[in-house]
């Protein structure tokens, strides 16, 4: 695992508003891991609301998007919607259940230079 992750209640950073997600999300590939032990993660949030896997040849998994103030993720393979409290402290993202401190994945590298 990368880095400590931190809890929302601990969080020196701050909860990002919608607007924030979608200025910092957009056209990134972040890397990172799960707090559960699953293999680290990396996607491109495109700025045309695909969600890429970076780490499978750029493959098409779902789109992305934001409601109200979370940060949302729809994957093809479920179709389910999985939507997050963003925090950003020291220029990393880490996400939460919505209104709770339970950190689901947080970030250890942010690429804005492979734009798809």
């Amino acid at each position: 695992m990368v880095g400590t992750p931190l809890l929302a209640e601990n969080a020196e950073g701050q909860k990002l508003s919608r607007e924030e997600i979608v200025e910092l999300l957009s056209g990134a590939t972040l890397y990172g891991v799960y707090t559960d032990g699953r293999p680290d993660w990396a996607e491109q949030t495109a700025v045309t609301g695909e969600l890429y896997d970076a780490t499978d040849e750029w493959h098409d998994v779902g789109r992305w998007g934001t409601s109200g103030d979370l940060a949302c993720y729809t994957y093809w393979r479920t179709m389910y919607q999985y939507c997050f409290d963003v925090y950003e402290n020291d220029g990393q993202f880490y996400f939460y259940i919505p209104g709770t401190d339970e950190l689901i994945a947080y970030t250890y590298r942010i690429d804005r230079d492979e734009m798809m």
